[in-house]
């Protein structure tokens, strides 16, 4: 659980430094979706999905990424087709889908890192930055 934590606060700390705060819409999805719910159920630090979400749609649960070599992302979690299937997502413009899906994605990547949240955010964000 320590590990948890000092992972946790190291993202916090990134997080401030970037100066990344979630919009209404981004703050009103993880209401109306229940996030925090999702973030218990996979055991993922509370308030990570509502930022993934910020930042990877502004909120938006209709965004559509530009096409590369991976895939198009879609919807408020930006999910290309290929994570999209390998987490049962049917449609990634589908909120309810999306969420889970994106919580089983971070729940899979968190443990794969070791509980070391700056790997994953690193990883979840790379193919944008290509």
């Amino acid at each position: 659980m320590e590990a948890r934590t000092k992972a946790l606060e190291k993202a916090q700390k990134v997080a401030g430094e970037v100066k990344l705060k979630p919009n209404a819409k981004a703050l009103a999805n993880a209401e109306d979706y229940g996030f925090a719910g999702y973030e218990a159920q996979y055991g993922l630090p509370q308030g990570l999905m509502t930022g993934i979400h910020m930042q990877e749609s502004h909120g938006k649960t209709n965004a559509t990424g530009p096409a590369t070599k991976w895939g198009t992302a879609k919807g408020g979690f930006q999910l290309i087709d290929a994570t999209a299937k390998r987490f049962q997502v049917d449609n990634a413009y589908n909120m309810e889908q999306a969420t889970e899906g994106a919580a089983k994605y971070l729940s899979y990547l968190y443990k794969r890192f070791d509980g070391d949240l700056e790997k994953p955010l690193r990883h979840t964000t790379q193919a944008r930055a290509m």
